[in-house]
This record gives structure tokens, C-alpha cells and sequence, in this order.
């Protein structure tokens, strides 16, 4: 019984292992881990699923766990997936929600550096410029100012795109070139006084700061504070 035991032994020895494949992942649940698939793996099933999934939201301009908690179309921009986009576009997303402090799909776009995107969210409407009251005086905004009765208004006219752009790693030298050929200002400043090559430089982001200094940026300017880049 033993040298049964001991030949069955030396047999498994010299065999080769049975190959062990990866068993294939299944298709998430949820909106926001298909788009995650989708982006780096791409199949035309995954895509019918994510397009039902589109047309079933509820609302389009809410944030729910399908979403992870993001406006549907700003979680489609980060993608540019410009084809899904046009899906929520068509239900009615709005593609100005969002506002200073909070990314709107334009400017998740353009942190992503999705020209295709940019261009889609325009067509349908998305406001590349932002305007918001300061103080003639101060610069600051209304709620900022500790005395609102000496407030003079002055309109702020701003690229949130073009800034972001600047500062994303994600983003890239076409993307500027696009929204300046749109009508931005390489030389906007934000409401810091920090120029675009402030805000590269600030986050490292050489490629940029190359690519802001070869189109005429001013090196030398500096904030309020005297801050050069």
C-alpha cells in the first residue's frame, strides 16, 4: 500500500501544473464601475449596458450611487466619453452646473484634457467664461468683505477651463492651445492675482509651464504678494 502511495507521489511530482487561468470579470453593477471598465477596457456589450443605464437615470442633473455621488455628466467628462456624454445631453443635462469651487463638465474636461468633450459641451451650450461681482477696490467678492456696505461692484470675467487646465497633470499643451483659439486669455488672472504660469509651476506641471512660456506668458509678473512664477 505504501509504495502505491510513494509511486502516485513521484508521478504528481514530475507532472506539470494544471494552467490556472483568471477567472473573467464580470460587469459591475453600477453606472460609475462600468464607465471605470469601459475607459480602460472597451467592449460593445459593456457599452449597450452603460447606454440602458444612461437612458434609465432618473435625473440627470442629480448625483446619486450610480454616479458615486458625481453629476452624471461631469463623471462622463472626466472619461470623454463624448458619445455617452451626448446621451445625458439629450435628456437634458445641463453642462453649466457646477461654478466656482465646484468643477462643472467643461472644466472636468478640460482637467482631463478631452478636446472632443470641450467641443460637445460647447455645442450644448456650456459656458466657457464664468462672471461674478468683486470689489472695485479690494478685488474681493461680497461675501468675502467684512464691510459689505462700501462694496463697488466690478464684473470679473474668467476661463475656470484654462486654469484648470494649467494646473491638472491629466490636461495637456492642446488643451490651451484650444481655448485660447476659443477666446480665453493666456494672460487671465485669478482671483489671487496668480497668472497661468503661477498655477502651472505651483503644481509642478512642467509640460505646461513649458508650453505657457513658449506662447509669450510673462515670466516675471507677479501676484499682489510679488510673487513671481
Amino acid at each position: 500500500g505504501m509504495s502505491k502511495i510513494i509511486a502516485s507521489l513521484k508521478a504528481a511530482e514530475k507532472s506539470t501544473l494544471p494552467e490556472r487561468k483568471p477567472k473573467k470579470k464580470g460587469i459591475p453593477r453600477l453606472l460609475h464601475k462600468m464607465i471605470e471598465m469601459y475607459a480602460s477596457d472597451p467592449s460593445e456589450k459593456l457599452r449597450k449596458k452603460i447606454h440602458k443605464k444612461l437612458t434609465a437615470l432618473e435625473d440627470v442633473n442629480s448625483p446619486s450611487k450610480e454616479t458615486n455621488y458625481d453629476l452624471p455628466l461631469c463623471m462622463i467628462a472626466q472619461f470623454g466619453l463624448v458619445d455617452e456624454a451626448s446621451i445625458l445631453l439629450k435628456r437634458g443635462a445641463d453642462p453649466n452646473l457646477g461654478g466656482f469651487g465646484n468643477p462643472s463638465s467643461l472644466t472636468t474636461a478640460c482637467a482631463y484634457g478631452h478636446i472632443n468633450m470641450i467641443k460637445l459641451l460647447l455645442d450644448f451650450g456650456a459656458d466657457l467664461f464664468q462672471e461674478i461681482s468683486i470689489d472695485a477696490k479690494t478685488g474681493l467678492t461680497k461675501e468675502s468683505l467684512m464691510n459689505k456696505n462700501d462694496f463697488q461692484p466690478k464684473v470679473f470675467r474668467y476661463c475656470p477651463g484654462l486654469g484648470i487646465a494649467a494646473v491638472s497633470r491629466h490636461s495637456n499643451s492642446e488643451t490651451i492651445d484650444f481655448l485660447l483659439e476659443q477666446g480665453a486669455d493666456l494672460n487671465q488672472l485669478d482671483l489671487n492675482g496668480e497668472t497661468l504660469l503661477h498655477k502651472a509651476c505651483e503644481s509642478g506641471n512642467t509640460e505646461i509651464a513649458r508650453h505657457l512660456i513658449k506662447l509669450g506668458i510673462d515670466v516675471n509678473k507677479g501676484k499682489p504678494t510679488n510673487e513671481s512664477p
